[in-house]
């Protein structure tokens, strides 16, 4: 696995969008970026480049036979997890948000499998 470069609000972003795709809790706009927020740029680009990877992918039959646009794949759930035991908080409710540098991310031009 290649690591790509990639900046701190571009990191986070991409965890929040994998926290969410885990908990199916937001809107396909959300992940589009557009509900209105400052991050709406960033969180777009996060998706398509976790889609790319691999460890994101819509789903199939949104909105009428599934209700939320994007799940974890295997490689998603497993990076997530992975993720979780490196830099997770020890009470286990979730990630220490300013250790996120410290995990690696594989280039996006090379997807996961």
């Amino acid at each position: 696995m290649r690591e790509t470069r990639i900046s701190m609000p571009q990191r986070l972003h991409r965890f929040d969008v994998l926290r969410e795709a885990s908990q199916g809790a937001r809107s396909l706009d959300w992940f589009r970026g557009k509900v209105p927020s400052p991050e709406n740029l960033d969180r777009e680009q996060a998706t398509r480049d976790l889609v790319r990877i691999g460890f994101i992918e819509s789903v199939a039959g949104y909105p009428d036979a599934a209700p939320h646009p994007f799940r974890l794949t295997q490689q998603g759930r497993a990076f997530l997890e992975s993720a979780q035991q490196q830099i997770g908080r020890p009470e286990g409710t979730g990630l220490e948000w300013n250790r996120v540098d410290e995990v690696a991310f594989p280039d996006e031009s090379a997807p996961v499998r």
